[in-house]
């Protein structure tokens, strides 16, 4: 029971490393395309 609280725990914690990656790339290339 444990592990499974565990992962449910970290699964949205993974979700927004994700998200967040997914900003990152979209403001890098907004910069890019300013920049141009």
């Amino acid at each position: 029971m444990s592990k499974v609280t565990e992962s449910n725990r970290s699964y949205p914690l993974q979700q927004s490393r994700i998200f967040s990656l997914d900003f990152i790339s979209l403001i890098i290339l907004q910069i890019i395309f300013i920049g141009f």
